[in-house]
């Protein structure tokens, strides 16, 4: 396990007033964990097992005594105020921001090995939570133009959270025949602020499927996909685990490829 504590006690650019348009940052929780047991079943047979971790608990705080008891007279006079034609924040920073991402992982693998001979067969899997938090003193940002302009309104306090329900890839290989197939499942869930009118959850789901022979790969074949019709385009978290959405190429691709009755593209064109 790999621990880390840090904190920043004052998080300010120019124009900034130090003593009200500053962050506090801490990470309660900042952790990595990673344990695997191989053990020799048989001469000819391994086990392989394995499960990681990565917990993060962090936030982004007002300066101390900037937060103010929600609805009170304080808290509506404690808005950012922000002016863009000086260049300068007081009064508060932009919002408290709570960011607390779960990341878990398992895999496991067995080899058989005779002679010159083997095979070998595993999974691994991944899934998790994404917590996210937003506060803000009176809801909104008090904008400037070297004297009061606008306000920019906010919709907060707001929670929502993003799951990974499960990311699963499954392989099989073996020799002499230098042949290996493998293939993967993602499925996430997406869920809005529960608060807001008419919020429902999102599930993504795509499966992919490869072969390769003799060191050669055949293309990849997605299976299948199902959005619902609302559904903002997939992104890249599906896969990857990052948030940079899906290059257009790329979706057009996977939705050419998996719609009804249709055939695989050539090598090269989609």
């Amino acid at each position: 396990m790999d621990r880390l504590f840090k904190t920043r006690d004052h998080d300010v650019s120019a124009g900034d007033d130090p003593k009200t348009a500053g962050f506090y940052w801490n990470s309660p929780i900042y952790e990595t964990s990673t344990i695997k047991w191989t053990s020799t079943v048989s001469n000819r047979l391994l086990f392989e097992g394995g499960y990681s971790s990565n917990i993060e608990r962090y936030n982004n705080l007002y300066e101390p005594g900037v937060r103010k008891p929600y609805g009170s007279p304080e808290w509506y006079a404690g808005a950012l105020h922000r002016d863009s034609i000086l260049g300068t924040r007081s009064n508060a920073r932009t919002f408290e921001y709570g960011s607390y991402p779960d990341r878990h992982n398992a895999q496991a693998a067995v080899s058989y090995v005779r002679g010159g001979h083997s095979l070998k067969f595993g999974f691994q899997d991944s899934w998790g939570p994404y917590n996210q938090t937003a506060w803000a003193n009176a809801d909104l940002y008090q904008e400037y133009l070297n004297g009061p302009a606008t306000v920019t309104l906010l919709a907060t306090p707001a929670r929502w959270k993003d799951r990974l329900n499960a990311n699963i890839a499954m392989y099989g290989q073996g020799s002499p025949l230098l042949m290996a197939c493998d293939g993967s499942i993602s499925a996430s869930k997406c869920q809005g602020n529960p608060h807001r009118v008419g919020a429902s959850p999102v599930f993504r789901r795509l499966a992919i499927f490869t072969c390769r022979f003799g060191g050669h790969s055949r293309r990849a074949r997605p299976l299948c996909m199902t959005c619902s019709a609302t559904e903002k385009p997939p992104s890249a978290s599906v896969l990857t685990g990052s948030k940079r959405p899906l290059p257009p190429q790329m979706l057009g691709s996977i939705i050419r490829r998996t719609w009804p009755r249709s055939r695989l593209a050539p090598p090269g064109r989609t």
